[in-house]
C-alpha cells in the first residue's frame, strides 16, 4: 500500500480495529487488564463499523494551508467564539486532513525520530483522522458521583505515517479521547469525570492542551486564565480510549510516561478541527436555491431502488450570497425522495424587513423514502476560489 493516501485512512482505521490487540499501535495493552481485553475482542466489530458508517470529510491541503495562520494568530476570544459554533453536524462523523501540512511551520521538533520495534518512525505524524460521534453517559464507566451531562459528543485521534516498503501504513491510537458537552441542551453541566477535582482539572487542562497547544507548550497543565476559556474548560474533559484501560489513572500514567513526545506533537490537532466545522456551520453565507428544469427526475419511472454514492465538494470560506426568503426549488420528483441524510446547520429566522430575529440548530436527521433507495456522502473541503 505505497500509494496510501488520506482517503485511505478510514478504512484503515476500522481495519486495526477489527483486531484491535494485534493491529493497534499507541495503546499500552500490557497495562489493560485480561477481563478487560476479552471485552475489547468482543466489541472490536461494532467499533470498525461505526468508523466506517460515519460521514467522511477530507479537507485539502490548501484550504489547511489558508487556515493555519488565522488559527496561530487568533485570540482566545476568536477561538472561543469557533468552538461555540463548531456544533457537530453528523452524530457520526469522520474528518481527516494533512496534520504535517499543518503543523510544518509551528512544531520546531516535529520531525524527530523514533525507535518502535527496532524501526525508526518521525514522530511528526503525516495524517490526521478524526472520529466524532454523539455518545449517551449511560454507556460511559466513569468513577463520578456528581451529575454527569446525558449526551455528549467524543474526538477520538488517529495518526498515520506511509513509509517505503511497508505492506501497511503506522497508524496510532491515541490512548484518550477529549468529550465536550457544549453542543447538547446541558451545555450549563459541567462535566466531572471523576469525585477528586484535582484529577478533573487534571483532565480538564489536557482538553485544553488538544484545543490550545502552541509552540513551545511543554506543561502537561495549561490553567485557563481568561473567563472566555474558564467558560470553555468546564464543557471540556478525556476519558480512556475504549479500546483502552477504562482506568483515569492508567490512562493518566500513560501520557505522563510516553517517551517518545507522540502526544506532544499532536497537541493543538483539536484546534484546526474546530475552525474547520465553525467554517462549515457558517450560516449566513449560501447561495440561493435554483429551481431545477421541469421534467427532471432523479428516480426512475420503473421505481426500481437505486443507491447511490456520492462525493461532494464545499468550498470554504463559502460564497458570499443572499438569501431570498421564501424561495424554494420547484419539486420535479414524481416518485418521491431517496432516503438520505440532512447535515445539522443553523436555521436563521427573519422578520419581513430581512432582519434576523431567532437562531437556532437544527440537529442532523434523515429523510426520504428507503424503498426508492439510499443516498449517501462524502465531502472534500477545499480553499474557495479568491479565498486568502
Amino acid at each position: 500500500m505505497n500509494d496510501f493516501d488520506l482517503s485511505d485512512l478510514q478504512a484503515e482505521v476500522a481495519y486495526q480495529l477489527q483486531k484491535p490487540l494485534v493491529r493497534v499501535q499507541g495503546i499500552d495493552f500490557d497495562r489493560v487488564e485480561p477481563t478487560y481485553k476479552k471485552g475489547i475482542k468482543r466489541m472490536a466489530p461494532a467499533l470498525a463499523k461505526n468508523v466506517l458508517d460515519a460521514v467522511a470529510y477530507e479537507v485539502s491541503d490548501d484550504l489547511i494551508d489558508a487556515l493555519r495562520p488565522f488559527i496561530q494568530k487568533g485570540n482566545e476570544r476568536q477561538l472561543a467564539n469557533a468552538f461555540w459554533n463548531a456544533r457537530v453536524p453528523h452524530d457520526n462523523m469522520w474528518l481527516c486532513f494533512n496534520l504535517r501540512k499543518y503543523f510544518d511551520e509551528c512544531k520546531t521538533g516535529y520531525f524527530l525520530s523514533l525507535e518502535l520495534d527496532g524501526k525508526e518512525y518521525p514522530t511528526g505524524a503525516m495524517y490526521l483522522g478524526v472520529h466524532i460521534e454523539k455518545q449517551d453517559s449511560n454507556l460511559l464507566a466513569t468513577n463520578s458521583k456528581t451529575k454527569f451531562p446525558r449526551f455528549f459528543h467524543q474526538y477520538k485521534f488517529y495518526t498515520a505515517n506511509k513509509f517505503p516498503n511497508e505492506s501497511r501504513p503506522f497508524i496510532r491510537h491515541m490512548p484518550f479521547t477529549v468529550i465536550t458537552n457544549a453542543y447538547t441542551d446541558e451545555y450549563n453541566t459541567e462535566i466531572n469525570v471523576t469525585d477528586h477535582k484535582e484529577t478533573n482539572d487534571l483532565l480538564r487542562s489536557m482538553g485544553l492542551r488538544m484545543l490550545l497547544g502552541k509552540c513551545g507548550m511543554n506543561k502537561l497543565q495549561h490553567e485557563p486564565t481568561t473567563p472566555d476559556l474558564k467558560n470553555l474548560s468546564k464543557n471540556l474533559s478525556v476519558v480512556p480510549n475504549s479500546i483502552s484501560s477504562p482506568s483515569i489513572i492508567a490512562m493518566v500514567d500513560m501520557v505522563k510516561n510516553d517517551t517518545s513526545d507522540y502526544l506532544e506533537n499532536i497537541t493543538g490537532a483539536l484546534a484546526p478541527v474546530i475552525a474547520l466545522i465553525s467554517a462549515l456551520n457558517y450560516d449566513w453565507v449560501t447561495k440561493d436555491p435554483e429551481p431545477r428544469p421541469q421534467g427532471v427526475r432523479n428516480i426512475t419511472s420503473r421505481m426500481q431502488p437505486r443507491n447511490s454514492h456520492f462525493k461532494v465538494g464545499i468550498s470554504l470560506p463559502k460564497e458570499k450570497a443572499g438569501r431570498l426568503i421564501g424561495k424554494q426549488p420547484l419539486r420535479t420528483r414524481l416518485f418521491g425522495n431517496r432516503e438520505h441524510e440532512v447535515r445539522g446547520h443553523w436555521r436563521v429566522l427573519r422578520d419581513e424587513g430581512g432582519f434576523e430575529r431567532k437562531r437556532t440548530w437544527i440537529a442532523a436527521h434523515h429523510r426520504g423514502d428507503s424503498k426508492l433507495g439510499v443516498v449517501t456522502k462524502e465531502y472534500v473541503l477545499k480553499k474557495a476560489q479568491g479565498a486568502k
